[in-house]
């Protein structure tokens, strides 16, 4: 099976979309969790921001305009991009509104001998999808896997959300089409999936999805996904003593039934009389007791594993 493309967008702004956070909506395009200045500063391998990596590395700024530069260009789209109220009131982007898009492009280790042309191939891919707006393309290989990060900027005044294909299906529904706009939201993003496989991957000889897709997670998802994963070793341990600790009374429980069992017989076989336990003993009967014996032992035992 052939390594899977993994190509991912995603937009931020100042602030953190709180709001969209508490929603738990199925898309993590939908719930941004950082911020452009916590992105750019990763993106940077500023001090602070680079606890995921063993050996940081500068990143190499392949084409465009150098990071510091990207952050001031969209700080001056949000100081002057405006959105109109229903009143026809102007007013000022939200601290959390879309102020960039970011992606990232990547392929797994062991296709490393590809990765100078199938970068420049994704270049040409994003230059015809983008434009202008494309303003820097920088490469990390300090990472697992060698990816490139670029990001894309609306014209002032212009909707930042409307480059992101999902986004943008989203916002063009009619009413009626709302209703089910996950569907519209996945099937734009599945489409973008598809143009840049046809246009770059199958080049190489890349799978679309490939055996299991791949999922970015942010640091924050990634923290959160390890310290679940502990949580429930923790869980699954402490249920594992439980468990051996049950085993042990059940087995008690047996013998003690059993020896109960038989004690029943033995008192009861007592209470005869002489003659009457001579003729019990050369009679049929002794078959009975046995298997009245056998009944009463399991009657216990399932009374004592019910409890």
């Amino acid at each position: 099976m052939a390594s899977a493309q993994f190509i991912h967008i995603e937009t931020y702004g100042k602030k953190s979309a709180k709001k969209a956070e508490r929603k738990n909506l199925n898309h993590n395009s939908d719930v941004r969790q950082t911020t452009i200045s916590g992105v750019l500063a990763e993106a940077r391998r500023d001090v602070g921001f680079t606890s995921h990596i063993d050996e940081p590395h500068a990143p190499a700024l392949l084409w465009g305009s150098p990071l510091q530069e990207v952050e001031q260009m969209a700080e001056d789209y949000y100081n002057n991009t405006y959105t109109v109220d229903k009143n026809g009131k102007q007013k000022r982007l939200r601290s959390d509104a879309s102020i960039i898009l970011a992606g990232v492009i990547s392929i797994d280790r062991k296709d490393e001998e590809i990765w100078h042309d199938y970068k420049k191939d994704a270049f040409k891919f994003l230059r015809e999808k983008y434009g202008d707006k494309l303003k820097s393309v920088i490469e990390h290989m300090d990472e697992a896997h060698p990816h490139i990060h670029f990001y894309v900027l609306e014209d002032i005044g212009g909707k930042l959300n409307d480059l992101h294909d999902g986004k943008r299906a989203v916002a063009n529904l009619t009413k009626e089409e709302k209703k089910n706009q996950q569907f519209h939201y996945t099937k734009a993003m599945t489409e973008f999936q598809d143009d840049f496989f046809e246009k770059v991957s199958k080049k190489y000889g890349l799978d679309r999805i490939g055996e299991k897709p791949k999922t970015r997670l942010s640091r924050n998802e990634y923290l959160k996904q390890q310290k679940e994963r502990s949580n429930a070793n923790l869980l699954l341990n402490e249920k594992k003593e439980q468990i051996k600790d049950l085993k042990s009374i059940v087995k008690k429980a047996e013998k003690e039934g059993s020896e109960s069992g038989y004690k029943f017989a033995i008192d009861n076989f007592k209470n005869k009389s002489i003659l009457a336990k001579i003729s019990f003993s050369m009679s049929k009967e002794v078959k009975l007791t046995k298997d009245e014996n056998l009944r009463l032992i399991k009657k216990s035992n399932r009374q004592i594993k019910l409890q």
